[in-house]
C-alpha cells in the first residue's frame, strides 16, 4: 500500500507507491562511485540519505544524463554511520522535489574523499521515490 507524502512544498497530499533504491559499499573507497538506472515510469524523488562508517569528506550529488547535479548538488554525506538526509523540497535543485519522466537515466555520483579529504568507508545510500 502507498504512503501519504507531500510531493512538493505546494501540492496536496496524494496516495502513491514508494520505490526504494539502496546500495551499500564495503571497505574504504579509493575512487569515486557511480550508480545509474533508467526510470521505469514517472517518478518523484522525495528523499536521499547517505553516510560512511567513518568521519569522512565524501560528497554525493544526483542528476540525470544531461546534468549530473540536476536534482541534488554535492552535499556532505554523514559520518560515523549517521546519514545526512535530504527530504525537504527546499533541499533539492529548484526548491521542489524533482519529477523524473519515464525513460530518464538517473545518476548518483559519490566523490569518495571530497576533493582530497578523508575517504569514506562502508558507504550506505538510500533514495526514495514516489510513483508519478
Amino acid at each position: 500500500m502507498g504512503q501519504e507524502r507531500i510531493r512538493s512544498d505546494t501540492q496536496i497530499r496524494e496516495k502513491t507507491r514508494d520505490i526504494f533504491f539502496n546500495s551499500y559499499i564495503t571497505g574504504t573507497l579509493v575512487s569515486n562511485q557511480f550508480w545509474v538506472f533508467v526510470a521505469p515510469f514517472d517518478l518523484t524523488l522525495i528523499e536521499v540519505q547517505a553516510c560512511g562508517s567513518n568521519t569522512n569528506n565524501a560528497q554525493l550529488k544526483a542528476g540525470n544524463s544531461l546534468n549530473d547535479a540536476a536534482y541534488l548538488e554535492y552535499f556532505d554525506i554523514g559520518d560515523s554511520s549517521v546519514p545526512t538526509r535530504k527530504n525537504l523540497g527546499s533541499d533539492f535543485v529548484g526548491g521542489n522535489f524533482p519529477t523524473i519522466p519515464s525513460g530518464t537515466t538517473v545518476n548518483f555520483t559519490l566523490d569518495y574523499d571530497g576533493a582530497g579529504g578523508t575517504a569514506a568507508s562502508f558507504v550506505s545510500l538510500l533514495a526514495v521515490f514516489q510513483e508519478g
